[in-house]
């Protein structure tokens, strides 16, 4: 005879309604087709969760011995083997569940983008006007694009030397200063072809001829001609600077127009830099700019026009007069280049004034190395001016 025992051990939320009815689906409505539309994770928890189910419903036949023997067990012990063996099924689902989801997490680890509350913070530096701004010369130009340059107490000293030592000579020894026949309306004429302005070639003729303001007047000349043609604030057909640079200029109307934008001139200053980097003879040494080979011919040019002005007081037994003036144009052209390439972005000086004249030019320091412009710029090197009344004593 056989004796059945059946034992409810599932817990007090597993008695509802609800609950037996979720279980039955899980174990015999669940389709191979459904499952396979969830993740494995969620599969193992449900198909454990239905085992659980009907594991923990336990029943428990005890039958007897064929022949009214007995089993030589008690039927406490029978109950009590049951439960256990029912308990230890549990215990081994929660362990399969348990290790299932730390392997998925191992095989698939969690999106940093599915949740922003598990994303790592980015650190995003604040943005430095100082470095990135509109003012900096050199937004997103590294310093390595950079050729050296001389201090500014060197470039002073060699700006001085060249008009102080060679101008000063050049005209000493070249010029006479006997009466000369040219009217000022002719000296006039050939000045304008210097890109002079119509008052500064008035001037310029009428001292020229006066025996007494003639040497001031030829430093003047030279000193204005020469390096406002190595100036980039000021860019003629007779400039001094690469041909590539002064191509440009000439062929875009925006770069003549006064009170241009602050990311132009930004924009301007950063090209002059790249430019003198790339038309280098040799790039890596980060050596001073010097004028390529192809500026001879504008040297010689710009010699030339001079030459129209300065024919009418040339010594007549001295025949290295020219030589001599495309010398100091080429030593000229050397600091010019310099100052073009220099980290700092500088601009000479040529005031006016009615009652003098300057030998030297001023220069303006725009930016410092960093490339940031100086507000207001900063006077570098005065100009050298000497008062007309003071020439003719």
């Amino acid at each position: 005879m056989a004796a059945v025992y059946s034992f409810s051990i599932l817990p007090a939320f597993a008695t509802t309604p609800s609950f037996h009815q979720n279980s039955e689906r899980l174990v015999t409505n669940t389709s191979p087709a459904a499952l396979s539309t969830t993740s494995p994770t969620k599969t193992a928890v449900e198909t454990a969760t239905g085992t659980m189910a009907e594991t923990m419903t336990v029943t428990v036949t005890v039958t007897a011995a064929p022949g009214g023997g007995d089993t030589g067990l008690p039927t406490t012990s029978i109950v009590g083997i049951a439960l256990g063996s029912a308990a230890a099924a549990v215990a081994l689902t929660l362990c399969a569940i348990a290790l299932l989801y730390l392997k998925r997490r191992r095989l698939h680890p969690t999106d940093p983008d599915a949740s922003s509350d598990t994303s790592p913070e980015i650190f995003v530096p604040e943005t430095s006007t100082r470095e990135l701004g509109p003012d900096n010369g050199f937004t997103g130009l590294p310093t390595c694009l950079l050729l050296d340059g001389r201090s500014c107490s060197e470039i002073e000293f060699e700006l001085g030397a060249i008009t102080w030592c060679h101008f000063q000579s050049h005209v000493r020894t070249f010029y006479h200063l006997d009466n000369v026949s040219v009217t000022p309306s002719t000296l006039h004429a050939s000045l304008r072809k210097l890109h002079l302005t119509d008052a500064t070639c008035h001037m310029i003729a009428r001292l020229a001829i006066d025996p007494k303001t003639r040497y001031l007047t030829i430093r003047h000349l030279l000193a204005r001609v020469i390096f406002s043609n190595l100036d980039t604030h000021n860019i003629t057909s007779l400039s001094l600077l690469p041909p590539t640079v002064k191509e440009l200029f000439l062929s875009r109307a925006t770069f003549r127009v006064d009170g241009r934008p602050p990311r132009f001139e930004t924009a301007v200053r950063s090209w002059h830099r790249i430019t003198a980097l790339l038309l280098h003879e040799n790039p890596p040494s980060r050596e001073f700019f010097k004028p390529p080979p192809s500026v001879k011919s504008q040297i010689d040019e710009l010699a030339t026009v001079l030459q129209e002005s300065l024919v009418h007081f040339v010594r007549k037994d001295n025949d290295d007069q020219h030589d001599h003036l495309t010398f100091i144009i080429e030593r000229s052209v050397k600091l010019g280049y310099e100052v073009y390439a220099h980290p700092n972005e500088w601009e000479f000086i040529f005031p006016e004034d009615e009652e003098a004249l300057f030998v030297t030019p001023g220069l303006n320091l725009i930016t410092d190395d960093r490339g940031v412009p100086h507000d207001p710029p900063f006077v570098a090197l005065d100009p050298e001016i000497v008062a007309i009344k003071d020439a003719r004593n």
